[in-house]
């Protein structure tokens, strides 16, 4: 996971999202289910042995992803749910 972490590009990570409408599109009806096989299908794209992480490893992954964008500036095309 370590090398995961290095080498996430916050640029690419939201152009891997932005391929998921379900993710930003506001859409409160959006089943959750639905939005949570999409962050998996971006998640497996930037590691794909994703599924063999322990959970405090997934948690960990998805907390740094998470705080790219609390210190970058992107324009983004919608709120991240």
């Amino acid at each position: 996971m370590e090398k995961v972490v290095q080498s996430l590009d916050p640029v690419n990570l939201i152009r891997k999202i932005e391929q998921y409408p379900v993710l930003y599109s506001g859409n409160v009806a959006c089943d959750k289910n639905e939005r949570d096989e999409a962050w998996r299908c971006v998640v497996r794209e930037i590691a794909p042995d994703y599924d063999e992480y322990s959970s405090k490893d997934k948690t960990r992954l998805g907390k740094y992803a998470s705080s790219l964008f609390a210190h970058e500036d992107y324009e983004f095309s919608g709120p991240i749910l």
